[in-house]
């Protein structure tokens, strides 16, 4: 087993936060744009986001999306057209994917928050700039970028240890993209 240092968040808990932001919201029927399986972060979110909602009666759709904002814009485009709104909010597992959700809703002519809420993550800094503005998770990146610098300086001066692993906190931080049902 190899053991390094890490410096990040707990992607699980954080996918668990935003189901439950979500229901506190009103809202039981998420449409959730799936991310690529490849990148562990999503699949913890998506873990969490969906272990959440299984216990506490939210009904999850789950679709492929991707990473940029072109996928989130087709995920959500597909997705209506195949099954239309059966949802009252989508959960996005970036904010990229997030702000592509908002322009095709925009583009069908779906009102975000008024029909529909979203929800992205990262706290990009678009997200403030978008219509309406995005209701996202933010991580302490300049935190995470700290700390990892102090423990690597750490490791170059010689000081040897066992491997750390370090857990920031995240928030949500609400804009105007999420309705209160």
């Amino acid at each position: 087993e190899i053991r390094l240092d890490n410096v990040g968040i707990d992607n699980y808990a954080a996918g668990r936060m935003c189901a439950k932001y979500l229901l506190e919201k009103g809202h039981r029927k998420v449409l959730l744009l799936k991310g690529r399986k490849d990148i562990y972060s999503f699949s913890d979110r998506e873990r969490g986001f969906i272990d959440y909602s299984t216990r506490h009666g939210i009904d999850v759709k789950v679709t492929p999306c991707g990473y940029f904002a072109e996928h989130g814009y087709h995920a959500v485009e597909r997705y209506l057209k195949k099954h239309g709104r059966d949802f009252t909010a989508i959960f996005a597992i970036n904010d990229l994917s997030a702000f592509g959700a908002l322009k095709a809703l925009h583009d069908l002519g779906v009102l975000v928050p008024d029909e529909v809420s979203v929800m992205g993550f990262d706290d990009d800094p678009i997200s403030s700039y978008t219509i309406p503005p995005l209701t996202t998770v933010r991580q302490p990146r300049e935190e995470m970028g700290r700390v990892a610098f102090e423990i690597l300086y750490e490791r170059l001066s010689g000081k040897k240890g066992v491997a750390r692993r370090v857990v920031l906190p995240v928030e949500i931080v609400e804009r105007e993209s999420v309705k209160q049902l």
